[in-house]
């Protein structure tokens, strides 16, 4: 159109085909008897023939400047499904037209030469998966039931993300902020029904609104006046908002987080060290039960420490304290994992490297996990592998052709010599 300045199309078409063949059979006599009499249960089969077609005609208007670039527009996005069962006709799927709309919006801005303002928005559909759509019981486990919802329509996201990010060069001080979050409409969810008497369950799926999500980090670094210390700090807090169905009755289930990690760190070229705290606060609720809303704590702090002493040895070590409460009976834990490592470096150029680092030596790791959704709270333990130790060699390989790197700086970590925060040691360090 003019300098900087540009309409934008673009046309995108997908087509997918696909076939879904379950078959069932029943047994006529003794099923111990061999051969055995078999004959195909056409009720709990199906062989179905899915096509699927997506058209998307997208429209923009770009503008590029010094200081900022932005790109916004429409797309129109039709598409289609249908799905034949060669089994029975009964249960075929029809062909079913579905049109959206999806905005989006891409823009930057240049505040200096370190420090920008990144903004995107996009809306996008989703559709059911086959199972999903497919009416035929899956009878595999007589107790969980799950049948398909020909009546499924497509699922749209509309994603939000604004990031900003600040480095000062003189001073190595680095900030970054960012929010997120989204939310869906005909979301595909879930809808479990049971059986008191049997103790089964029967599952299908249904659309629903109100499924959302939204989101804040902030990240922040800054050494003191000598930059042997620096201050980092790590903060993030979350919503959730899922949707479930429990025998008919709507459940919309809350997850909130609140996570903070904060630590000081001692750089230098003989020895580096850290001490990091971290603590994280989660809040289930649900619409159902409000009585029975349950908050968990998980709390704890690494401090780890690397020496570089003369003939290229780096002696590393680190500590981390591990607690949780809040969690079901049993799962609650208070835990120290303390892992050790040393490493020689040798041949032409320090390239190769070989080191000892023995993991988890007091043997007390363990990993608990919670997961919330519409339907269930569920506290997971997995299991772990106890004490260990690897012997490994590395060699790195030079390709910067006659050019000499800079091997100081592969030796150091991202903020400074060692390793990046929370981590053992690694090879490298001081050059003697």
């Amino acid at each position: 159109m003019k300098k900087g300045r540009f309409l934008t199309f673009s046309y995108r078409f997908q087509a997918s085909f696909n076939n879904a063949d379950k078959y069932t059979y029943d047994i006529l006599n003794d099923p111990f008897a061999i051969p055995y009499d078999t004959v195909r249960n056409d009720e709990l089969s199906n062989s179905f023939r899915n096509d699927y077609y997506s058209h998307r005609a997208q429209i923009g208007f770009k503008q590029v400047t010094a200081n900022y670039t932005y790109d916004i527009g429409v797309a129109a996005v039709p598409s289609s499904s249908q799905s034949i069962d060669l089994i029975n006709s009964e249960r075929n799927i029809p062909k079913r037209t579905v049109f959206n709309v999806a905005p989006y919006l891409r823009y930057r801005y240049k505040m200096g030469k370190q420090s920008s303002l990144r903004i995107d928005y996009r809306g996008y559909s989703s559709q059911p998966s086959m199972n999903q759509l497919q009416p035929v019981e899956d009878r595999s486990d007589p107790l969980r039931i799950v049948v398909g919802n020909p009546e499924l329509k497509p699922s749209f996201q509309n994603r939000f993300r604004a990031r900003f990010n600040d480095y000062d060069e003189k001073t190595q001080r680095a900030i970054m902020a960012m929010i997120d979050g989204g939310f869906t409409t005909n979301s595909i969810i879930s809808e479990t029904t049971y059986d008191s008497k049997t103790g089964g369950q029967r599952t299908t799926y249904r659309n629903v609104n109100g499924v959302w999500n939204a989101a804040g980090m902030l990240m922040y670094s800054t050494p003191f006046r000598n930059k042997h210390w620096q201050l980092n700090s790590f903060s993030r807090i979350s919503y959730s908002n899922s949707v479930g169905y429990n025998n008919g009755t709507r459940n919309d289930a809350g997850s909130f987080n609140a996570i903070e990690n904060l630590g000081l760190a001692f750089r230098s070229d003989y020895f580096d060290a850290e001490l990091r705290g971290n603590y994280r606060y989660a809040l289930a609720t649900n619409s159902m039960q409000s009585r029975n809303d349950q908050s968990t704590h998980n709390y704890g702090g690494t401090f780890n420490v690397n020496g570089y002493l003369p003939w290229s040895i780096t002696l590393g070590t680190d500590i981390t304290y591990s607690g949780s409460a809040g969690y079901s009976a049993g799962y609650n834990t208070e835990s120290w994992l303390w892992n050790a490592q040393a490493s020689y470096q040798f041949l032409k150029g320090k390239n190769a490297t070989i080191a000892l680092k023995v993991y988890d030596i007091l043997g007390q790791r363990n990993s608990i996990r919670r997961t919330v959704t519409g339907n269930y709270i569920q506290d997971v333990e997995y299991n772990t592998l106890d004490t260990y130790g690897l012997i490994t060699f590395t060699y790195r390989f030079n390709t910067f052709g006659d050019k000499k790197p800079d091997m100081d700086r592969f030796d150091r970590g991202p903020h400074g010599y060692g390793p990046p925060p929370g981590h053992p040691g690694r090879p490298g360090g001081r050059r003697w």
